[in-house]
């Protein structure tokens, strides 16, 4: 993240104000009116009402507010919005957080720090909204919103190099969240990268690669760049804090800290974190099949590819083609093309066993399915599975060499990969065993070691 005290950019983000004394509007405007567009409002209606008519991106409600409650605002206001307060306490910012409220700071903030802690949350906010405007706009897409909402449990990767601060922290989020946890900065990227987790709650201080260090090699990395990082530490110097969110954190918590702040500041994390995964679901959603696009395929071989390597275990990757859909095409029509697809992508994907086995559309009538740590035996069953399956619809096709139905053929590469394997190679190697099952008459399954 750029330093926005010497970034002559100004960001495109509004903020709007609101406070009963001038003298703070001013006050926080001079802070804020270099980087974001300012507006302001002195009471309660007039706050609402230009909330509905700018749509800001962020609220700063005052410390100067006696003439209306605070929280209630907070929750009417529908936006990302921040607490600033004269005298902080640890009571009232978990009720800033229960009534919605992003952050909670004082009004001696540094300027610094709070410029750097407004471009976090606007950058989340915006993401946020253009979550529920895409959502409306897929409205015609029920099989893409229904696999968004089924998420598994959020993820939590706690970095420290004290196993007694993880158990903590643990005691604190272990019943909200899947906890991961790392003890040096290596392990923590390896774990990032493997297990992609919603939240990296990341220490400072730790031997051979500091916290920071950990923070700039993760958003440097396209597969861990979007996971959001909070800070918790023992350092509470400003710049510390500024340090930390220059480098992209979106929160720097310091020890010691309360077990209801953690939990109360995680809660709001994780609920931006819900709707930028579902914007993002959207974009890696296949719009006529509802099933994952070639977009998530890359995503997950990365990842999954990873895992197979660093773990030593099996990876099984399927190509599979619908036989002769072009001349089921001609002779259909491309309507009913379309419909075949639909059917074929459901049936693929209902013959899934775990959470882990992964179906994408490659590509035309193309699918993909990858399965993590499964061997030669497990691949082959869920070959023969698949193909059942769309056998067992039953689809006409006259032009199918004498099958008389919609059958398809299946390349398979199943192997355990070493650190020279690629995901270009995995995929030419099923291809060509897919190429194998065409030219032996289609409707039949090929492992690529069966060529050999």
């Amino acid at each position: 993240m750029a330093n926005l005290t010497t970034n002559p950019q100004r960001s495109n983000y509004s903020v709007l104000i609101i406070d009963e004394s001038s003298e703070n509007i001013g006050q926080l405007h001079q802070m804020l009116s270099g980087d974001f567009d300012v507006h302001f409002a002195t009471d309660e209606d007039k706050a609402l009402t230009m909330m509905d008519e700018l749509q800001p991106d962020i609220a700063v409600i005052g410390s100067n507010t006696t003439g209306f409650d605070r929280f209630v605002l907070c929750q009417q206001l529908g936006c990302a919005a921040v607490m600033l307060v004269n005298n902080p306490n640890v009571e009232d910012m978990v009720k800033s957080f229960a009534f919605g409220a992003v952050d909670y700071l004082s009004m001696s903030v540094n300027a610094e720090v709070f410029k750097l802690r407004m471009h976090a949350h606007s950058v989340m906010a915006r993401t946020a909204k253009l979550k529920k405007h895409t959502l409306n706009e897929a409205a015609v897409m029920p099989e893409a919103e229904s696999a968004i909402e089924e998420q598994d449990r959020q993820k939590v990767l706690i970095v420290d190099d004290s196993i007694s601060n993880i158990q903590v922290l643990n005691e604190i989020l272990g019943d909200d969240y899947e906890i991961f946890f790392a003890t040096n900065g290596k392990q923590a990227i390896e774990m990032a990268l493997e297990e992609q987790p919603d939240l990296i709650v990341l220490d400072v201080v730790m031997p051979q690669m500091d916290g920071h260090k950990v923070c700039e090699k993760l958003k440097t990395m396209q597969e861990t760049k979007h996971i959001g990082i909070i800070f918790v530490t023992a350092l509470n110097e400003v710049q510390d804090e500024a340090k930390g969110l220059r480098l992209g954190a979106i929160d720097y918590i310091v020890k010691p800290f309360s077990a209801h702040i953690v939990r109360a500041r995680m809660h709001n994390h994780m609920e931006l974190v819900k709707h930028r995964k579902k914007l993002s679901s959207l974009s890696m959603t296949d719009g006529m099949t509802g099933i994952a696009n070639r977009r998530q395929f890359d995503q997950v071989m990365q990842r999954e590819l990873h895992r197979a390597i660093r773990n030593q275990e099996y990876f099984s990757l399927f190509l599979i083609d619908i036989d002769n859909f072009k001349k089921y095409n001609d002779h259909y029509g491309h309507v009913n093309g379309d419909e075949c697809l639909k059917e074929i992508a459901t049936a693929i994907a209902s013959s899934r066993v775990r959470m882990t086995d992964f179906v994408a559309r490659y590509g035309g009538e193309e699918f993909a399915v990858v399965l993590p740590n499964t061997d030669k035996g497990g691949a082959r069953v869920m070959a023969n599975k698949m193909l059942n399956a769309i056998t067992n619809l039953g689809i006409a096709h006259v032009n199918n060499n004498g099958f008389g139905i919609v059958t398809a053929s299946v390349g398979v590469q199943c192997i355990v990969p070493d650190s020279q394997m690629s995901i270009t190679s995995l995929i030419k190697q099923a291809d060509e065993a897919l190429y194998k099952a065409k030219s032996m008459g289609r409707n039949r399954i090929v492992f690529i070691e069966d060529l050999c």
